[in-house]
Order: C-alpha cells, then structure tokens, then sequence
C-alpha cells in the first residue's frame, strides 16, 4: 500500500505442498518481500525515496524463522531461496512484523 491505496496484490496457489502452516506462511513472506523489493526499486527509478518496508505476517514460527539465521531442525526441508526474505532483512529493505489473524487484511474473507 501507499498511503491507504493498495498498488498490488495477489493470490496464486504454491507449487508444491507445504509441510506445515509455518512454510506455507515463510512461503507468503517470500513472495511478499521479492513484490516488495520490485515495488521499491521501481519507486526508486522514479525517484521516490523509501524506507524500510513493513510486512506483516500472522504465524510467529515463520517470522522467527525468517529473523534468525540458525538451523532449524523443523525448517531444514525449506527450500534456500525461501531465505530471500532474511538476506533483505538483514540489509534493513523489509522487516517483518507480527499482526493478529483478525487484523491481517489478506485472511479477510
């Protein structure tokens, strides 16, 4: 969104079956950190300064997964370039922040 406007979104099935609700949810935050980083390289090229860009998520264990850089013995199936998202973090692009189920716009049916 800028401002109040939304300026993307989607919805797209994934291509193989998640193994658990946390990489389905690492997955979505993937997916939102490469729209975000074209967003704002776009911006860029318009010369639109921005900052640090929020994503949201709802499930915990995936926004710790994509904060810390540790092995984790429940996450070592998850594909490496699902860790897109810690690169970016790291690099200050996005930060992930947590936001309850019935806040989180995109689970509003």
């Amino acid at each position: 969104m800028i401002g109040s406007k939304p300026i993307t979104w989607s919805s797209k099935k994934q291509p193989s079956v998640a193994l658990s609700s946390m990489e389905a949810e690492y997955r979505g935050l993937a997916f939102a950190t490469c729209e975000a980083m074209w967003i704002k390289k776009l911006l860029a090229d318009l010369e639109v300064q921005v900052g640090t860009i929020p994503i949201y998520g709802d499930n915990m264990s995936s926004i710790y997964l994509a904060r810390n850089s540790m092995f984790h013995a429940r996450s070592k199936h998850t594909k490496v370039y699902y860790h897109y998202v810690r690169e970016k973090i790291l690099s200050k692009d996005v930060e992930i922040k947590f936001i309850r189920t019935k806040e989180q716009v995109a689970d509003i049916a």
